[in-house]
């Protein structure tokens, strides 16, 4: 907690992202800048005077498509549905069309079979150590690191058992 004259700050270092317009962050703009510019060179040998529309309609689209949701940008997202819809299509109808194409790009048909004991099986092997949990301390606030208070990972009620002198059924 913040006391008096001071200032907590919330920041997620792994994301730091470079505000350019609008809250469009300047690496998106700059792509759509270039996007736009390539689609205007290459349009204008063949459309002409409708190139400069062309490379407008780029940058829009190219801002538009590189916007993140979840992580994933929107042109990623799309490419995973459809990726998904032909797969499905090779389950629900073998015989349509987005089977077979989903069949000749060797899309396969039991990347949506999940099995949960393969999914959450305990590892087998003598490298796997167990861990005991109870030598782990979790510490909320950094005075709690310093006084060494932190909060303790017991299995259950009964390893909290405290020795209580004169008093049957207690250890």
């Amino acid at each position: 907690m913040a006391g008096a004259g001071e200032a907590t700050f919330k920041s997620n270092v792994l994301v730091r992202e470079e505000k350019g317009f609008a809250g469009i962050p300047f690496k998106r703009i700059m792509l759509a800048f270039m996007g736009g510019a390539l689609a205007y060179m290459f349009s204008r040998f063949v459309v002409g005077g409708w190139s400069a529309l062309v490379g407008v309609a780029t940058a829009v689209l190219t801002v538009i498509l590189t916007a993140p949701r979840g992580g994933i940008p929107l042109w990623q997202r799309l490419l995973y549905r459809v990726r998904g819809r032909l797969i499905v299509a090779q389950i629900d109808r073998p015989e349509s069309w987005p089977a077979r194409l989903g069949k000749f790009m060797e899309l396969r048909a039991d990347a949506l079979v999940f099995s949960g004991e393969a999914l959450f099986k305990m590892p087998e092997d003598d490298r796997a150590a167990l861990v005991d949990w109870s030598e782990w301390l979790a510490y909320t606030e950094l005075g709690q690191a310093m006084n060494g208070e932190g909060i303790q990972i017991v299995e259950g009620p009964r390893a909290l058992q405290l020795a209580a002198p004169g008093k049957p059924g207690v250890v």
